[in-house]
């Protein structure tokens, strides 16, 4: 029987190659995973656009993967909490629940709670979004108590598809060239469709500093909740769950 220690519910943008797979490499033995897409129709033409069908699509989303009976179910878009229409962290959360009478958690309560974890405060977010959204991204961290010390956007990004395509080189190299003489605490990648996993340690070891993504974030939030040690991947911040 798969999910034996846990099942968990992720509901994914319909276009993210990005986030199953890291999820499934990330995940211990006996966690199993379950995904149903958000989606967004051709009329929607710009991000905060997107963003928006995506949340109109997430009830159902959430009903149709609450059917394999998860213990938990996780909203894996980081920029759904930036938008005044989601209601953010608690928004979301609450209407996924409402509609499942499952526990819920979106990507931005781990962001916020991961970057917490590993000290961070004054710290570097790395981002793939329009200038737009990249701006709500920073108000969203700053009215959680962070400052937003350098927000580099990752230029020449074509589109929504544009974003899962990015190279872990190209955002290896990004990192590296943004950091270059910034006094931070640490590194945030946003969006779940940012490829890191490869990159992450690596990262880490170059800076000397701990470096988050989204999706570690998600995974270190899903196994907080259900109190369900890591695999040793993963960096700084799954190894908190490790103490």
């Amino acid at each position: 029987m798969r999910g034996w220690r846990a099942k968990v519910g992720v509901l994914v943008p319909d276009g993210n190659s990005t986030l199953e797979p890291e999820l499934y490499a990330l995940a211990p033995p006996g966690v199993s995973l379950h995904f149903a897409r958000l989606l967004a129709g051709p009329q929607a033409t710009t991000l905060p656009a997107i963003i928006a069908e995506y949340l109109a699509s997430m009830p159902d989303a959430a009903r149709a993967v609450a059917r394999v009976e998860p213990d938990l179910l996780v909203f894996g878009l980081t920029a759904g909490s930036f938008v005044p229409e989601s209601g953010g962290n608690a928004g979301i959360e609450a209407t996924i629940t409402a509609c499942t009478g499952l526990p819920a958690l979106a990507t931005g309560t781990c962001v916020v709670e991961g970057l917490r974890a590993v000290g961070m405060r004054r710290l570097a977010e790395i981002t793939p979004y329009t200038h737009e959204v990249s701006e709500m991204s920073r108000r969203f961290l700053e009215a959680h108590g962070f400052q937003v010390a350098l927000l580099h956007m990752i230029p020449d990004i074509q589109g929504v598809q544009g974003i899962y395509q990015l190279h872990p080189q190209r955002v290896y190299r990004e990192v590296k060239a943004a950091l270059r003489g910034q006094q931070v605490d640490g590194v945030f990648l946003s969006g779940t469709g940012v490829p890191s996993l490869e990159i992450l340690p690596v990262l880490e070891a170059d800076l000397g500093l701990p470096v988050v993504s989204s999706t570690v974030a998600v995974m270190w939030g899903v196994l907080r909740r259900l109190g369900i040690t890591p695999r040793p991947e993963g960096g700084r911040l799954l190894a908190t769950l490790s103490r």
